[in-house]
């Protein structure tokens, strides 16, 4: 009954609308309901506006959180190699680095995490903070604990300067500052019981991603 636009816009609509109650709820179903979602615009070969588009890199991006999210690693390698080739030109490296920096940090790889996140050129809005998150986490992981700190003093001034952001994703950035500084002193010092105690104190926050308390705290 649709054309592709028509179709490209109502599965989109649908995409959004998880992704809404998902940054809301964090709902496991929302999770997994959104990535279905991402893999019935591929095979109906509705990810583009138009077969003449490339690949909205906002689109890209998300498709690969969405994959790490629902532990579809794999998924997200194949994914990566099969359509980076849509991006614009001028995306398609620095998308290769984002991409796979996520991708190799999910499989503990960590040293070959850093390789491409270091890489990463913040010639979209979204990775000025993504970088920095996934940098600090990089970090955490390899026990560099100086570096680790710095990130998260620049990671404040900029949350602290930018107008690039809203205030509720601001809100999400500057808890998982207080969170991540918070779970560095208490690591350095070894509390088993301080860590228990923070882990339940940012699952009860409101504005805290799942996904980052577990990646901070587990």
């Amino acid at each position: 009954l649709f054309e592709h636009t028509e179709r490209y816009i109502l599965y989109h609509t649908l995409i959004s609308f998880c992704s809404r109650r998902l940054y809301a709820e964090d709902s496991e179903l929302f999770k997994s309901e959104e990535f279905d979602l991402f893999e019935k615009i591929l095979e109906l070969g509705i990810y583009k506006y138009s077969q003449n588009d490339s690949i909205q890199i906002n689109s890209f991006r998300s498709i690969i959180l969405s994959a790490v999210d629902n532990n579809k690693l794999e998924w997200a390698e194949n994914f990566v190699k099969n359509y980076l080739k849509e991006l614009h030109p001028e995306y398609q490296e620095n998308m290769r680095y984002y991409s796979m920096a996520i991708i190799h940090f999910e499989k503990k790889e960590f040293e070959k995490a850093l390789e491409n996140i270091v890489k990463v050129k913040y010639d979209f809005i979204l990775f000025k903070s993504d970088v920095k998150n996934y940098m600090f986490k990089i970090y955490y992981e390899l026990g560099l604990f100086d570096q680790a700190y710095s990130m998260l003093d620049t990671m404040r001034h900029y949350n602290t300067r930018t107008k690039d952001i809203s205030d509720s994703f601001k809100q999400r950035e500057t808890n998982f500052i207080k969170y991540a500084a918070e779970l560095l002193k208490i690591r350095s010092r070894d509390e088993k019981t301080s860590l228990e105690y923070l882990k339940d104190k940012a699952e009860a926050e409101k504005f805290l991603e799942g996904e980052i308390i577990h990646a901070i705290l587990c």
